[in-house]
């Protein structure tokens, strides 16, 4: 395998002007061997997702928001067994941090078996924004003006290499919307879009559209397929 492509049931899935890296890449990131547990847990069924599920590490470097998402444990001290697939780092470049995109990591509950968790390395939070020089205005997710926004590299990305993803999963390119036409997307505690139900809903999705106590996932949904999109 190549380590400038994605990979995904043996097949190297070009992404043209992106800098990507895979767990080949002596740079690369690798879930599997940056901890003492396992972090994967089988393959999709089919071995086939049916879409992507995004996230936001709320960290300031690619290396804290690995590390975080594999530092994650429970109350009782527990490892959580976290993963993802994707980490799309500030300056835009996309890392497979798993050896095949076929196999399932936990970052979603239950959406976890059918969906590849995509991690955009960002201090999107409305808690953070009022510390932080890159801001943006008021959203339909957040009330507070100052939510924090993505690098212009890593919005380049994500409208790059999400189509061609999608594409190659079998997956459809969109995201559930609202009865506008608009991305459905979801503040903190709202709870999710009504009527998703994981291996349902099949395209992209946002954390905050499928979690109570989610917001992360709504920035990567507009750049796709919103006002930035």
């Amino acid at each position: 395998m190549r380590s400038d492509v994605l990979g995904f049931r043996g097949q190297a899935i070009e992404i043209p002007d992106v800098r990507v890296l895979n767990t080949v890449d002596r740079q690369g990131l690798n879930i599997d061997t940056a901890h003492k547990h396992p972090h994967t847990h089988g393959q999709f069924a089919a071995g086939r997702p049916d879409g992507i599920c995004f996230h936001d590490t709320v960290t300031a470097s690619t290396k804290a928001g690995f590390y975080a998402l594999l530092g994650r444990k429970d109350d009782a001290g527990v490892d959580m067994l976290l993963g993802s697939g994707l980490l799309v780092a500030q300056d835009g470049t996309l890392y497979q941090i798993v050896p095949d995109l076929a196999l399932v990591t936990w970052h979603a509950s239950g959406w976890s078996t059918h969906k590849i968790g995509c991690d955009v390395v960002s201090l999107v939070d409305p808690k953070l924004a009022p510390a932080s020089p890159l801001v943006r205005a008021k959203t339909s997710w957040s009330e507070r003006q100052g939510y924090l926004d993505y690098t212009e590299a890593q919005k380049a990305t994500l409208r790059a290499f999400v189509p061609i993803l999608c594409r190659a999963i079998g997956a459809p390119f969109d995201c559930p919307r609202d009865p506008s036409g608009a991305p459905a997307t979801r503040g903190y505690g709202k709870g999710p879009v009504k009527g998703l139900v994981p291996g349902k809903f099949k395209g992209c999705i946002g954390h905050a559209q499928v979690s109570k106590v989610r917001w992360d996932g709504n920035c990567a949904l507009e750049t796709l397929f919103g006002s930035d999109g």
